[in-house]
């Protein structure tokens, strides 16, 4: 039987938030170039604190991530959460606060240009969207 790519995201993602968090924040917060966002949501249906590594792309001040999920059909539960209460807790390296997301949508004005900047910080994103028929939304965070 032939492992489920999407699953294995899932676990990868709580391996790497564990290791992050058991090195008291000196391993994980970077991988090659890229800067981890350690985004925490509240659950939809828990209500309680939901935490995943998330390639972070600075953006006119901010951050903002991707929600490819791999290229999976279907969004990512961080996305779906966010969708229910846009107040969530960022964490990296030079961040540690409170924010209020926004969703940008494909039709937004500013998704082609933060794309593009997503894709210079990770090309993987392209091959993510290729892979599904869903639109991507990007996640802008404004610091509270």
């Amino acid at each position: 039987m032939k492992p489920n790519k999407f699953k294995i995201i899932k676990l990868v993602s709580r391996i790497h938030s564990f290791v992050y968090l058991l090195s008291n924040k000196h391993l994980g917060g970077k991988l090659a170039n890229v800067e981890i966002l350690f985004l925490t949501t509240t659950g939809r249906n828990s209500g309680k604190p939901r935490t995943v590594p998330l390639a972070s792309i600075p953006y006119n001040g901010n951050y903002f991530v991707v929600s490819s999920f791999g290229g999976n059909s279907t969004e990512p539960n961080w996305l779906r959460n966010i969708r229910e209460c846009s107040r969530v807790y960022i964490q990296n390296k030079s961040v540690s606060q409170g924010a209020t997301a926004t969703i940008i949508s494909p039709s937004d004005t500013e998704y082609s240009k933060m794309w593009d900047r997503a894709t210079e910080t990770y090309y993987g994103f392209n091959n993510y969207k290729n892979a599904t028929s869903r639109s991507i939304a990007l996640v802008m965070f404004n610091r509270n």
